[in-house]
């Protein structure tokens, strides 16, 4: 009869071990799902805020908009990580020649180099040229570069 009740009761701890550690396993796993969920609206917000933002420069536009995208673009890049910054091209045509490139970052606008080219953006964009803006999009739906061409000089 002892041995009987020594089994039981090795039985029975075996048994709570196991629910411990069942129980350990799922609040892990919750844990982890809901972390993910948490970076997912992250990012779903994040990439409503740029649409909601940016989508209007797609198109044809004029250059004072152009010159508006890229004040828009150096204040909203200048907390974000360099994967969620959007870049800037502005080319004088179709093919390609005279782009000037810009991410807005804020460690660039330190950089006179950077400032410097800015300026020449900004300065290169007259408010009545006609632009088109095309928007590049990345798989997860963000924004990653904005495109501007010169289509009429005005």
């Amino acid at each position: 009869m002892e041995n009987a009740s020594k089994a039981l009761l090795i039985a029975g701890g075996v048994l709570v071990a196991l629910l411990v550690i069942s129980l350990g396993m799922y609040i892990i796993g919750r844990a982890q799902n809901t972390a993910v969920s948490a970076e997912e609206r992250r990012l779903q917000t994040l990439t409503q805020e740029q649409i909601n933002k940016f989508s209007q420069y797609s198109g044809e536009i004029y250059g004072m908009e152009v010159e508006n995208c890229i004040r828009r673009i150096a204040s909203y890049n200048k907390d974000k990580a360099s994967s969620e910054r959007i870049l800037i091209t502005l080319s004088k045509n179709t093919g390609g020649t005279g782009i000037v490139e810009y991410d807005g970052s804020a460690d660039e606008i330190i950089d006179p180099a950077i400032a410097n080219k800015m300026k020449n953006i900004m300065s290169e964009t007259d408010r009545n040229d006609i632009y088109t803006g095309t928007i590049t999009y990345l798989a997860n739906g963000m924004i990653e570069k904005i495109d501007f061409v010169l289509k009429e000089k005005k």
